[in-house]
């Protein structure tokens, strides 16, 4: 059994989410080129389809990922500098970015049980 079960938990998480960010983007590209020369009347319920399979857009997809590993990492004691030390201006994280971080971590801490002496 892991030693810490909460931020084992929250590592599975993050490995589903890289495995459906990497399943995205060739079924992406696989609908668009099939959808390419299409009426849209023709290829809307191709697209109805592919949403069906990911509601959630890539880009969406990766933000998230993105946060639940910051939290991941700083639950596993690494400062935010460790983690990710060269960031463009455009993709520093916001306020509310933050505030979900804080959520995530608050969600997954660890919490100490005391052991009684037997």
């Amino acid at each position: 059994m892991h030693k810490y079960i909460k931020v084992y938990e929250l590592k599975c998480i993050c490995k589903e989410q890289a495995q459906a960010i990497r399943k995205y983007k060739p079924e992406y590209q696989k609908t668009l080129k099939e959808t390419m020369k299409m009426d849209w009347r023709e290829s809307s319920p191709v697209w109805e389809a592919f949403r069906k399979k990911f509601p959630m857009n890539g880009l969406a997809m990766k933000k998230q990922y993105r946060l639940y590993h910051i939290a991941h990492c700083l639950l596993r004691g690494k400062t935010y500098d460790q983690i990710e030390n060269k960031v463009r201006e455009e993709n520093k994280l916001k306020q509310h970015d933050w505030d979900e971080i804080e959520a995530i971590r608050q969600k997954y801490q660890e919490v100490p049980v005391a052991v009684e002496a037997i």
